[in-house]
């Protein structure tokens, strides 16, 4: 599970809404967040995400209305445009200054997997 998740994402605002994975704060109004491949609640990766980190190579997900992908490095942006698979890139997500956020179109329930990243050792 460290290094991956796999969330459903649902959106019932008649508004597209960016969200910050797993950055500390309550999630934006109308958003709701299940976790699929454990029994773990998102408040729970957050505590997770603090404590060891998350790490991936990518991203993917089942809308293409998804377009943008931003990661944060020391809460500085980097934007990758995408249509529903993105990959070969180094995303570290800590709960602080590392972390990465879509915008969710209206009205829309989503699937959002982080792709493992395995270290070769």
């Amino acid at each position: 599970m460290h290094n991956g998740f796999l969330l459903e994402i649902s959106n019932a605002n008649n508004a597209e809404v960016t969200l910050a994975f797993f950055k500390d704060g309550p999630l934006p109004s109308g958003i709701d967040i299940h976790v699929r491949n454990s029994d773990y609640q998102y408040a729970d990766l957050i505590i997770m995400a603090q404590a060891e980190g998350f790490t991936g190579s990518g991203i993917i997900t089942d809308d293409e209305r998804i377009s943008l992908l931003t990661i944060y490095i020391n809460h500085q942006p980097t934007q990758y445009h995408f249509s529903k698979i993105l990959d070969n890139l180094e995303i570290t997500i800590d709960g602080a200054g590392n972390y990465i956020s879509l915008v969710f179109p209206p009205e829309s329930t989503t699937l959002v997997q982080l792709m493992p990243r395995f270290d070769s050792r």
